[in-house]
């Protein structure tokens, strides 16, 4: 064994005499050998996680137990001594214990600086690492850094992974994404939704919703390292569960598909585990109190003919009145760089209505348009799974045939009924899917038509839903 390692071992057994510290210090003067003491310095961090103390024990309490301001003067001391050789120290005072102690202040403060870099670069590392991958189904999204800055824009063709505290983002009422995480846990974004991502430290994940709606399937996760959702309004804890979760100024909506999810109240940290099959709505108020409720049964029909102006959260047209009656006039989106004119109805779900209604084999939607002249007219139809289920989605419903309006005379007033089993195709969690498709246990919660490119004067004074083939009298 060499001389530096049987003083070094000495020094933290604490059987190091007064008349080796100095050998020690001076052997230690050069880099060499301050790399054989902090290997051996390693040695015994490894030592002290089986149990054992040590000397470093003693000088980190001893340090813990300065004063603030104390311990900053010290640490300053220790590094400015320590570039004066400590052998000129010592000849300069002529007293060995002050040689101790600078050696074990100079092992103290070492050992700081090493853990505080180990700290930083693990911290750097946590804080870039990947978490989870991103893929947009049909959509252009965002991925926002810490400091809100956009990082990338992910475009549907494109996957890419997700680093923690970063912010995922979708603009468009129609845009879907999917974050994936290593455990098979899958979140999925609908719609106008902004969550952000975070790796605690003890490994258990975090997620931040600041706008929208969210699906999830969570894989079960540890036990006592349950996936947390924080909302304004509450904090919900997930063991392993399916759920949505939608949030709205001050509000937050949970349904539960399977398991239970536990919601806490900020405003008065009130508590409640929601079972499946059930829903609970946590709001800024502590007026009512927080608990959950069945899932309620939809109505089979659905109507809406603008006598009372556009509903809350109408997203897109304008209300005009035309031959004395309230209609809906296509427009661009304001907020699009899209060429198409649109009239998009409000989103029920994000209104808390859980959906416009209930739809199946044989529902029906119905429109009283007009148009100044032809224009080839899209209809989406968004759906969701209801009542919730694990492995059970919705989709969007396209109907794009040509030649439905194509007879349509400018300028008057015709019901067209659409057979919803008719659609041309689906977008099922970003896969297409040609022909009919299948309704049973889903709701639909908006409807979008709009023009390709131009302006046709598309006007709506009424449309709605029935589960009959017929069209109903105007």
């Amino acid at each position: 064994m060499k001389r530096l390692d049987e003083l070094t071992l000495k020094l933290l057994d604490d059987t190091i005499k007064e008349d080796e510290v100095g050998e020690l210090a001076e052997l230690t003067q050069e880099s060499e050998g301050q790399q054989s003491l902090l290997q051996l310095m390693e040695l015994e961090s490894q030592l002290q996680a089986c149990g054992r103390s040590s000397i470093a024990d003693r000088v980190l309490e001893q340090i813990r137990q300065e004063r603030c301001e104390r311990v900053e003067e010290g640490v300053m001391r220790v590094v400015s001594e320590s570039q004066t050789p400590v052998r000129e120290l010592t000849d300069a005072a002529g007293n060995k214990s002050l040689q101790f102690t600078l050696v074990v202040a100079s092992i103290a403060a070492l050992a700081a600086c090493l853990l505080f870099v180990i700290f930083a670069i693990d911290q750097n590392e946590h804080e870039h690492r990947a978490i989870a991958q991103l893929i947009p189904h049909g959509s252009n999204v965002r991925i926002l850094d810490a400091d809100e800055k956009v990082r990338s824009v992910v475009t549907a063709d494109d996957s890419v992974a997700v680093r923690s505290n970063e912010t995922i983002e979708t603009s468009q009422a129609f845009d879907i994404a999917e974050i994936v995480y290593a455990d098979g846990t899958k979140l999925e974004l609908l719609g106008e939704t902004k969550v952000r991502l975070t790796a605690r430290p003890d490994g258990s994940k975090q997620i931040t919703m600041l706008s929208g709606l969210v699906q999830a399937d969570v894989a079960p996760q540890p036990e006592g390292r349950p996936l947390q959702i924080v909302t304004q309004a509450a904090t919900l804890e997930v063991l392993g569960t399916t759920l949505g979760v939608e949030v709205r100024e001050a509000s937050t909506q949970l349904g539960v598909a399977t398991g239970r999810v536990a919601m806490t109240r900020k405003a008065d940290g009130q508590r409640v585990e929601v079972a499946a099959g059930r829903f609970a709505t946590a709001t800024e108020s502590t007026v009512e109190p927080l608990q959950s409720h069945p899932f309620p049964d939809l109505p089979r029909e659905w109507r809406e003919d603008f006598e009372d102006g556009l509903p809350a959260g109408w997203r897109t047209g304008e209300l005009i009145e035309l031959e004395n009656a309230t209609t809906v006039q296509a427009i661009r989106p304001r907020r699009s760089n899209s060429e198409r004119f649109v009239i998009t109805s409000h989103n029920a779900w994000q209104e808390g209505e859980h959906a416009l209604c209930k739809i199946d084999r044989d529902s029906v939607l119905h429109l009283r348009i007009r148009q100044r002249a032809f224009a080839r007219i899209t209809i989406m139809i968004g759906t969701r799974s209801y009542p919730p289920a694990r492995g059970r989605v919705g989709g969007n419903l396209f109907y794009t045939k040509k030649a439905w309006n194509e007879d349509l005379p400018p300028d008057t007033w015709k019901t067209v009924s659409i057979p919803l089993k008719d659609v041309a195709w689906q977008m099922k969690q970003g896969k297409r899917v040609n022909g009919p498709s299948e309704l049973a246990g889903i709701a639909a919660y908006l409807i979008h038509i709009s023009t390709e490119n131009e302006d046709a004067g598309l006007t709506i004074d009424r449309m709605w839903i029935t589960n009959e083939a017929e069209a109903n009298q105007r």
